[in-house]
């Protein structure tokens, strides 16, 4: 995988020179995101993976077996 990241900046005026609340950060920094276009292409695949019936059905079976002794703990 490459680490080729882009940053996408969100603009902090308006065309009237009106400040957007929601553009900054709790201490005024411009907020910012980097993403990286090869990892979303895989985070898209396992999520289409995990979409499949087989795959929902192996994971709430899990999901049973992992909750019963948490029931049991709080019962004690």
């Amino acid at each position: 995988m490459t680490r080729d990241f882009k940053e996408y900046k969100a603009k902090r005026y308006t065309l009237d020179n009106q400040e957007i609340p929601e553009a900054l950060t709790e201490k005024g920094y411009v907020r910012k995101i980097m993403v990286n276009p090869s990892w979303e292409y895989f985070k898209a695949k396992q999520r289409m993976y995990f979409s499949t019936p087989e795959c929902q059905a192996v994971y709430q079976r899990r999901k049973m077996m992992l909750k019963q002794p948490l029931v049991f703990s709080r019962v004690l």
